[in-house]
């Protein structure tokens, strides 16, 4: 009884040991590994959006949370833009190019993001007058002048971070989004803290946050 034991624990722990090894083995490898840090940085994304909702439905009147939630709608609505105009053709071209062709690709896909951020500030800039003529409330056209200089550097950061998963970096992508959500969330704290958190400030944390970020990746 005692031997069959022995041999019965010493075979559990034998295919335990290659279980670990195997998972080991998985985890070390480069595509696992680029996998694991995609799935991390996508979770810092939703996080940092999850947690600025939550300080902001805790910390403000419903009305700001009202404006910050209607803002975030242009948000997601330029993002989608960005990402039909600039980003998938990146995603889908830049490999068949090398060396000098690359730069000079990845610097038009730059410059057609410039201009969309262009179009963008035009196009908020018309939308803010129009509000200021209309008697809208206050707080939402503050919040469109804050968009106006967040909004591009928004579009400034995703560029950057679509760029370093195209190329296959994601650890670099990562960074990116942690810095940004230390900065977003941080911001947040502070104005909280001093009672100056408004859907306007905040959007003024994630431009602050979105700017550091971006700017991280390209130094990165």
């Amino acid at each position: 009884m005692a031997i069959e034991f022995g041999e019965m624990v010493s075979s559990n722990a034998k295919r335990a040991a290659r279980a670990v090894t195997r998972a080991l083995r998985v985890l070390t490898h480069p595509e696992a590994r680029r996998s694991l840090m995609s799935l991390t940085d996508q979770a810092i994304v939703s996080g940092t959006s999850f947690a600025t909702t939550v300080i902001l439905g805790r910390m403000c009147l419903p009305e700001e949370l009202g404006v910050y939630y209607l803002a975030l709608t242009a948000v997601w609505f330029v993002q989608d833009l960005f990402w039909e105009t600039v980003s998938t053709p990146f995603e889908v071209f830049n490999h068949r190019s090398r060396g000098g062709r690359l730069h000079l690709y990845s610097g038009s896909a730059f410059a057609h993001q410039m201009l969309l951020s262009m179009a963008l500030i035009i196009g908020l800039l018309i939308y803010y007058l129009v509000l200021t003529t209309s008697g809208a409330a206050a707080s939402l056209v503050t919040a469109v002048l804050v968009l106006i200089g967040a909004l591009p550097l928004v579009l400034f950061r995703e560029f950057i971070r679509q760029f370093c998963f195209s190329r296959l970096r994601s650890g670099v992508a990562l960074a990116v989004d942690a810095t940004a959500a230390v900065i977003q969330l941080g911001g947040l704290g502070l104005l909280a803290s001093t009672n100056m958190l408004t859907a306007a400030s905040a959007y003024c944390a994630m431009g602050v946050a979105c700017g550091g970020g971006g700017v991280g990746g390209v130094v990165a």
